[in-house]
C-alpha cells in the first residue's frame, strides 16, 4: 500500500478536506456497516507504520495510531457528517452495547464515523486508560518523574528505535504543559460554574495520569519487541585517574551527581553533571565547596533539587534556568564535631538528615528534621532528637546504633532502637513512627514532627534493620538472630504484626533500605534465608501477608562453603529476582503459565579480580550482570514477546557493575566502576558495536552450549508453539464474534 493514502487517511479531520466519511461520499451513498467502520476503508497492511516501516507487532500500531490521531484530530466543535445516515440514527443504547463488544483499536475508529457515533463513545482518555488498565503492566506504578526528562531522555530513544506511541505521547507531553501553565494562571477563587466544570473534568483521567503510564509501557514493550539490545559508552568530562565515591541520579535522569576520589579512602569531592546530546556534561556549583562531601541525593519535592552534606552544613542545589548553573542554600548545620551520615528528603519537601560523632566508647546520632517552607523562604530546621548507644567491645551494658529508614511518597520515617537492656540475653526493641504532625502537642507549630512507638514482642535479639514497602503501607524488621518481621500500621501507626520468618542471620551488604525487596505495589516481598534459599511472600485480597513459594538452589562444589549474600532484588512487576552472593549470581523469573523459573546462574573462577555483580533497569525488567566466567562480560537479559527471559546482548567490559544501584531510574543509562577503576557510562540503545573510552569494540562474546541451555531452549520452543496454537484458537473465536457484530448492525 501506499504510504501516502495512510498518511492522508490519518491527518486531522479539519485539515484534510472530505476527510469525514460522510464528506467523501455523495448524500445517496449508503452509510458503512459497522465492519468497515472498525477495520476503515484505508486500513494500511498489517505491521505497516504511517511512516512506510513494518513493525514488529499490528496490534500496537494500529491502536496507538488511531489513538494518536482521534485525540489530534477530533475536536469538540467539528461534524463529521453532513447528510444523516441509516448508522448515525442507531440508538445510543444499542450503540453503546454494541462499543462494548469491539476491541480498543476498532473503537478508535467508530469514533471517527460521525458526530453521533463519537458522542456515545467514552471521552478518548478514559478509553486510553481503559487500555493500559488492560495492557499495561498492572504490578507496576509508573514514577511521575519520568515524564520529566521525555524530551532530552526517552523521547531521542523512542525516535530512534520508531516506537509507534510516540506520537501520542508528544501530544500528551504538549497537554501537559499547557495545563500546567493554565493552572498558574487559573484564579484563585473559581466562580461555581468554573468549579462545577473543574469537578467533572477532574473525575476523568488527566493527561499528568495518563502520560507517566503510556511512557512506561511503550519502553516496556520496545524492550519486548527488541530481538537485541545493546550498550555503547558515552563520553563523560572526568579526571584522569580519579575514582567515583558515589553517585546519584535525579528522578527526570536528567541530572547526574557524583562524588570522585583520588584513591578508596580519600576525601571525596562534588561533581555535577547534565545530560546532553549523547554526552554527560560537567555543570557549576556557584560557589564552589572545598570541604570534601559525605552524603547527597537529589529529591523529587521540590523538583530539580540536590542535597548535599559538607561537614556540619546541609546544602541545596538548584539549577539557574537556561544556564548549567547550580546555586546552594543553606538548610540546615549540624552541631559541632558531628559528621553527616545520611540525607532522607521526603515528597512533602522536608528533609531528614542523621548526623554521627564519637566520644570515647559511646557513638551520639543526632536527627534534624528541616520543614521545606517554599521557593522563596527554603527550610527550617523543626526536631532535633539526640540518640546516644554505647561501644559494644567495650563496655558489657551496651545500646547499640540506631537504625533507620525513610519512605519519601508517604513522608514518613522509622526509627529502630534498644531504649533498655538487663543483662546480654535480654532487651526491649522499639520502633517510632516519625510523620509530620504526629502526635505533637497543640502548642507546637504543624510543620513539626512527632511520633508513635511500638514496643516489639522479642527480647532475645537486637533490631538491625528497616526497610518500607513503596507506598509506607508496609514495613520491615531484621533482627540480629536472622528473624525477619514484617508489620502493618494501625489507625494511630501503631505497629501490627503480619508475619514473621527466620531467616539469614548473616547482615547483608547493602542497607534493605536501599535495596528493592518489594515489587512497586508492595504486594510482593523476597527474603534471603540462606546462601541457597529465598522466601517469597505475597499480600491478599484482604491485605494480610502470608508465605509463597520457596526458591531454592544446590550447593556448587566449586563456590567456598563460606559463601555469603551480598544483595536481592526484586523488580517492580514482580516478574524477575535476582540474588547476588561473593562467588555466584542467580535470576529467576516467573512465567505466567509455569511460574517461578531459574533462569541463569554466573559464578567467578578463584582468581577473579570482580565480584559477580547485577542491576536492574526497572522500566524494562531487563537485567545487567557481570562475572569473570572466565572473561568479564556484560550480559543483559529480557523478556522476550513469548514472555520467556532470553539472553538479548553478551558484550566484553573491562570492569564491573557500580553495584545494584548503578543504574538511572529510566534505565536508559549504566554506570560501570570500581575502587580502582575510573567510571564508564553506558547507554541502553538499538545500535551497533562502538568504540569505549579505551578505543576497543566492545565485542560480543560467544556463549558455550551447556546441556541446560539446551534444555531451555527445548522447553521455550515448545512455549512457544502451544502459544501460537493459543493465539489460532483465539482469532478463530473473535472472527465468530465479529460476524455476529456485523449481523446485528
Amino acid at each position: 500500500m501506499n504510504p501516502l493514502k495512510w498518511q492522508e487517511y490519518h491527518k486531522p479531520m479539519n485539515d484534510t478536506p472530505g476527510y469525514g466519511l460522510a464528506q467523501s461520499r455523495s448524500a445517496s451513498a449508503p452509510a458503512p456497516s459497522a465492519a468497515q467502520a472498525a477495520t476503515g476503508p484505508h486500513s494500511p497492511p498489517a505491521g505497516l507504520l504511517p511512516s512506510g516501516r513494518t513493525s514488529a507487532t499490528t496490534g500496537v500500531s494500529e491502536k496507538t495510531a488511531s489513538l494518536v490521531h482521534e485525540l489530534i484530530a477530533l475536536s469538540g466543535h467539528q461534524t463529521t457528517a453532513d447528510t444523516p445516515s441509516l448508522a448515525q440514527h442507531l440508538p445510543e443504547l444499542a450503540l453503546e452495547k454494541i462499543f462494548s463488544y469491539l476491541p480498543f483499536s476498532c473503537l478508535c475508529r467508530c469514533a471517527q464515523v460521525c458526530r453521533h457515533w463519537h458522542d456515545c463513545l467514552p471521552p478518548p482518555r478514559e478509553r486510553l486508560s481503559r487500555w493500559l488498565h488492560k495492557n499495561a503492566p498492572l504490578s507496576c506504578q509508573p514514577d511521575p518523574e519520568l515524564g520529566r526528562g521525555f524530551t532530552s531522555r526517552t523521547r531521542p530513544f523512542l525516535q530512534t528505535v520508531g516506537s509507534p506511541v510516540l506520537p501520542a505521547l508528544m501530544h500528551l507531553h504538549k497537554e501537559a504543559h499547557l495545563q500546567q501553565d493554565k493552572q498558574e494562571l487559573k484564579a484563585p477563587e473559581l466562580s461555581g460554574a468554573h468549579q462545577d466544570l473543574d469537578t467533572q473534568q477532574a473525575q476523568q483521567p488527566t493527561t499528568a495520569d495518563l502520560f507517566p503510564r503510556l511512557l512506561h509501557y511503550a519502553l516496556q514493550r520496545q524492550q519486548v519487541l527488541a530481538n537485541s539490545l545493546t550498550l555503547r559508552p558515552h563520553a563523560i568530562d572526568w579526571p584522569d585517574s580519579t575514582l567515583v565515591g558515589g553517585m546519584s541520579f535525579s528522578p527526570c535522569c536528567r541530572w547526574l551527581a557524583l562524588s570522585c576520589r583520588i584513591h578508596a579512602r580519600a576525601p571525596a569531592h562534588l561533581r555535577l553533571y547534565s545530560w546532553g546530546p549523547d554526552s554527560w556534561q560537567q555543570c557549576s556549583l556557584k560557589p564552589c565547596v572545598l570541604e570534601p562531601v559525605t552524603a547527597f541525593l537529589f529529591t523529587r519535592m521540590p523538583p530539580g533539587t540536590l542535597f548535599s552534606a559538607h561537614g556540619t552544613d546541609v546544602l541545596a542545589w538548584r539549577r539557574e534556568p537556561g544556564t548549567n548553573d547550580w546555586h546552594r542554600t543553606h538548610v540546615c548545620r549540624m552541631p559541632w564535631l558531628f559528621r553527616v551520615c545520611d540525607l532522607l528528603p521526603m515528597d512533602n519537601g522536608d528533609l531528614v538528615a542523621f548526623a554521627q560523632k564519637r566520644s570515647g566508647t559511646t557513638k551520639v546520632t543526632q536527627a534534624i528534621f528541616s520543614a521545606f517552607l517554599g521557593n522563596a523562604r527554603g527550610w527550617q530546621a523543626a526536631t532535633m532528637p539526640k540518640f546516644v548507644s554505647k561501644d559494644p567491645r567495650k563496655n558489657d551494658c551496651y545500646l547499640p546504633s540506631l537504625t533507620w529508614a525513610g519512605e519519601g511518597r508517604s513522608s514518613q520515617l522509622a526509627l529502630g532502637m534498644i531504649t533498655q537492656r538487663q543483662g546480654p540475653a535480654y532487651c526491649i526493641n522499639e520502633v517510632q513512627i516519625w510523620r509530620k504532625g504526629l502526635n505533637v502537642p497543640s502548642s507546637h507549630s504543624p510543620r513539626h514532627w512527632g511520633y508513635q512507638t511500638s514496643i516489639l514482642a522479642w527480647h532475645q535479639a537486637d533490631i538491625t534493620a528497616l526497610a518500607w514497602s513503596p507506598g509506607g503501607h508496609c514495613l520491615l524488621g531484621i533482627l540480629s538472630d536472622g528473624r525477619m518481621c514484617l508489620w502493618t500500621q494501625d489507625a494511630q501507626h501503631r505497629l501490627q504484626e503480619q508475619l514473621t520468618l527466620t531467616g539469614y542471620p548473616t547482615p547483608l551488604s547493602y542497607k534493605p533500605a536501599e535495596l528493592p525487596l518489594f515489587c512497586d505495589q508492595g504486594k510482593q516481598l523476597a527474603l534471603p534465608l540462606s546462601v541457597h534459599q529465598v522466601q517469597l511472600c505475597y499480600s491478599d485480597d484482604s491485605g494480610g501477608w502470608q508465605q509463597g513459594q520457596r526458591l531454592e538452589t544446590m550447593p556448587d562444589p566449586d563456590v567456598p562453603p563460606d559463601d555469603s549474600v551480598e544483595y536481592m532484588q526484586l523488580s517492580s512487576s514482580g516478574r524477575t529476582l535476582i540474588r547476588t552472593t561473593r562467588w555466584r549470581l542467580d535470576i529467576w523469573y516467573r512465567h505466567s503459565a509455569h511460574g517461578w523459573q531459574h533462569r541463569v546462574q554466573r559464578k567467578r573462577k578463584n582468581n577473579a579480580e570482580f565480584m559477580p555483580q547485577a542491576c536492574l533497569l526497572s522500566p524494562f525488567d531487563i537485567v545487567c550482570s557481570t562475572a569473570e566466567d572466565p572473561r568479564l562480560s556484560l550480559w543483559i537479559h529480557g523478556v522476550d514477546s513469548q514472555g520467556q527471559l532470553v539472553r538479548k546482548a553478551c558484550l566484553r567490559v573491562d570492569t564491573a557493575i557500580n553495584g545494584p544501584l548503578a543504574a538511572s531510574p529510566d534505565g536508559l543509562s549504566l554506570l560501570l566502576a570500581s575502587v580502582e577503576d575510573p567510571p564508564t557510562f553506558l547507554q541502553l540503545g538499538f545500535f551497533p558495536p562502538q568504540e569505549n573510552r579505551e578505543g576497543r569494540v566492545q565485542e560480543s562474546v560467544p556463549g558455550e552450549r551447556s546441556a541446560a541451555q539446551e534444555q531451555q531452549e527445548q522447553q521455550e520452543q515448545q512455549e512457544q508453539q502451544e502459544q501460537q496454537e493459543q493465539q489460532s484458537e483465539n482469532h478463530e473465536a473473535e472472527a465468530q464474534q465479529h460476524q455476529g457484530w456485523c449481523q446485528l448492525l
